[in-house]
């Protein structure tokens, strides 16, 4: 695409054209699907394309009202304690179906940065997501939560 070459690619941190003015990260204003424009092209992401950016010791939690907001973007099976965890509790026949899946998680946590507690029994799988640097619930968690959903479904 021709537009890419105008700007520097990933000013923002993006994974998108890297146009900064038109980046919506970092706004404190979020939703469903966030759009990036360049030019004339739009691209149009979900929670479970975008990728978690990199929390340091005080960052803040999300509030109540963006952590309702965010939950509506997730399957029915998250449980969201407070602001302060999202869970998810997961059945299998046996104790390698538990592990395939804990394995996916873990795969996909690697690729993001960002570590969910896992525990593995047999037949069960549960995942635990807090940003353990913010104290409670940010964005991260939910993009994880949603690109788990994608992949486990």
């Amino acid at each position: 695409m021709r537009h890419r070459g105008r700007h520097r690619r990933r000013a923002c941190g993006g994974r998108h054209c890297g146009r900064r003015s038109a980046c919506a990260r970092g706004d404190g204003r979020r939703r469903r699907a966030t759009r990036f424009a360049c030019g004339s092209a739009a691209i149009v992401t979900t929670l479970a394309q975008q990728h978690c950016e990199a929390c340091t010791p005080g960052t803040p939690p999300l509030q109540p009202s963006a952590v309702e907001e965010l939950r509506g973007e997730l399957s029915a099976e998250w449980d969201v304690d407070g602001t302060s965890s999202l869970h998810r509790r997961m059945r299998y026949k046996d104790f390698a179906g538990a592990f395939a899946a804990a394995t996916h998680v873990a795969l996909i946590a690697e690729a993001e940065a960002h570590h969910p507690d896992l525990t593995v029994g047999w037949g069960r799988l549960h995942i635990k997501l807090t940003t353990h640097a913010a104290g409670g619930l940010t964005r991260n968690d939910f993009i994880m939560a949603a690109r788990i959903d994608a992949a486990l479904g």
